[in-house]
C-alpha cells in the first residue's frame, strides 16, 4: 500500500514539474513556478493589477495556496508587499491578500489589520473592496441616519442606498436606523475618536497624524459612504462621553495650534440648544475638515500667502523669518508636491519683470498687488531653499529624470546641439 502511494506521489510531482517547464521569448529553458506558492508570492513584483482574468485567476492562486501553505510566513510576505519604506509598496496585491484573509478566517483579519496597514486610505480601500465581495459585519451596533430613498443617479443618498441593500439593512424608510458596520469603518473611527481626545487634552504635545481626516472627504467626495460610517461611528463614541465633554469646554492651555481650533470648533456644536441634536453636524464635519486641511504640510497654502502656522504672508516683524517659514516648510514638503510648486516657481521666474520694467510700473500696483507679493515670497522662500542645499542642511527630491523638463529646459538655454 505504502508503495502505491509513493508511486502516486512520484508520478504526481513529475506531471508537475513537467508542466511547469517552458521556453522564454529567446527560446530557452524558463519555469512558470518554483513551485513554492510563498517564494511565488514573495516574487511577485507586478505594481499594477493584472488586466486580464488569467492573470488575475495564477496570481489570487498563489495567494490562496501560499496562505494555506504557512500563514505565518504568508502574514510576512504580506506585510512586506505593503510595506512603503523598506518593502515593495504594492497595495492591489497587499488588498488581494487581506481579502482572501478575511474569506478565509475574518477574526484573524483585524488583527492582522491593525499591524500591517500603512495609510489610512487603506482601510477605505479594504471597506470598499471586502464589502463588494464579501460584506461581513463586527459586533459594533452604529445608529446612522438614512439619506432620502428615491435619489437621482451618482448622488450621496444613491450611493448609500446601494450599500443599504448590499449590506441587507431592514430600513423600512426609517430617518435613522440600526446596523453593524465593518471592522474598518469601526478602527478607522477609534483612531479618529483617539485623535481627538489627545488634541484636546491639555498635556499631550506629541505627534499626530492629521491624514486621517484627509480622506473623510466631503458630502460628495470619492469616499462619502464610508466617511459618513466613520463620523457616525465617532457620533456614537464621543457624543455621550462626560470626560470628552469636559475636554471641549476647558479653558486650559492645549499644546497644539490644531487642538486649540478643535475645540473652538467643538464649542460651538455644544452650544446648540437642541440636546438631541448631533454633536459632529454637517457644518461641524466640514470645519474640522478644513480645520485638519489646514494644518498637512501641503504648497497649496504657500500658493494663498498663507504659512503653515496660519498666519499670512508680510504679518511677521521680519521678512528674513518669513522667508525662513517658507524654506522650512518646502525642506518638510514631499518629492510630488515640491515638483509641482517648483514647476510653479520657474514660471514665475520666467513671468517675473526685469527691473526696468518694475520701475515703470504705477506705485499703486506695486503696493496693492497681493499676488505680486505672494509671488515675492515664494521665490526667496525658493531660493532660499536652494542655498539650504548647497549647505547639506536639506535632502534633494527627486522622482527621476523628467524628460520633458531636461527639453524645456534646453530650449529656454537657447544653447545648440
Amino acid at each position: 500500500m505504502s508503495s502505491i502511494n509513493t508511486i502516486n506521489m512520484t508520478t504526481t510531482q513529475g506531471l508537475l514539474y513537467t508542466s511547469n517547464h517552458t521556453l522564454n521569448t529567446k527560446g530557452a529553458d524558463a519555469w512558470v513556478s518554483t513551485l513554492n506558492p510563498l517564494i511565488d508570492l514573495f516574487a511577485t513584483g507586478v505594481k499594477k493589477c493584472p488586466d486580464t482574468l488569467e492573470e488575475f485567476e495564477k496570481i489570487f492562486n498563489i495567494v490562496s495556496s501560499a496562505l494555506r501553505e504557512d500563514p505565518e510566513c504568508f502574514v510576512k510576505v504580506l506585510k512586506f508587499h505593503r510595506l512603503i519604506t523598506n518593502g515593495n509598496g504594492i497595495r492591489w496585491l497587499y488588498y488581494l491578500c487581506m481579502l482572501v484573509i478575511k474569506m478565509e478566517n475574518h477574526n484573524l483579519y483585524e488583527k492582522i489589520l491593525d499591524w500591517s496597514w500603512q495609510y489610512p486610505k487603506d482601510f477605505m480601500n479594504l471597506h470598499r473592496i471586502t464589502n463588494m465581495y464579501c460584506p461581513i459585519n463586527s459586533s459594533t451596533d452604529v445608529q446612522v441616519q438614512m439619506p432620502q430613498k428615491d435619489a437621482p443617479k451618482g448622488t450621496f443618498a444613491n450611493k448609500f442606498n446601494a450599500w443599504i441593500l448590499q449590506n441587507k439593512v431592514k430600513s423600512y424608510g426609517a430617518t435613522e436606523v440600526q446596523v453593524q458596520v465593518q471592522i474598518e469603518i469601526v478602527m478607522y473611527a477609534n483612531m479618529v475618536s483617539a485623535l481627538f481626545i489627545n488634541l484636546l487634552t491639555p498635556n499631550f504635545n506629541s505627534g499626530y497624524n492629521p491624514m486621517l481626516l484627509k480622506y473623510m472627504s466631503y458630502e460628495s467626495g470619492h469616499w462619502e459612504v464610508e466617511t459618513h460610517l466613520i463620523w457616525e461611528c465617532v457620533e456614537n463614541l464621543l457624543k455621550d462621553n462626560d470626560d470628552f465633554t469636559q475636554l471641549i469646554k476647558s479653558d486650559l492651555e492645549l499644546g497644539t495650534n490644531l487642538g486649540t481650533e478643535l475645540r473652538n470648533i467643538l464649542k460651538q456644536s455644544l452650544i446648540n440648544p437642541n440636546s438631541s441634536s448631533k454633536l459632529f453636524t454637517n457644518k461641524t464635519r466640514r470645519l474640522v475638515k478644513k480645520c485638519f486641511n489646514s494644518h498637512i504640510n501641503l504648497t497649496d497654502n504657500l500658493f494663498k500667502g498663507i504659512h503653515q502656522d496660519g498666519s499670512s504672508f508680510d504679518s511677521h516683524t521680519s521678512k528674513s523669518e518669513e522667508i525662513d517659514l517658507i524654506a522650512g516648510q518646502l525642506k518638510r514638503t514631499a518629492t510630488l508636491a515640491f515638483d509641482r510648486f517648483e514647476k510653479t516657481i520657474k514660471k514665475y521666474q520666467l513671468d517675473e519683470p526685469n527691473e526696468h520694467d518694475k520701475s515703470d510700473e504705477p506705485d499703486e500696483l506695486k503696493l496693492n498687488s497681493t499676488s505680486n507679493l505672494t509671488h515675492s515670497y515664494l521665490l526667496e522662500g525658493y531660493s532660499k531653499y536652494l542655498e539650504l542645499l548647497k549647505l547639506g542642511k536639506a535632502q534633494v527630491k527627486t522622482t527621476g529624470l523628467d524628460m520633458t523638463q531636461q527639453v524645456w529646459d534646453f530650449f529656454q538655454s537657447k544653447e545648440t546641439f
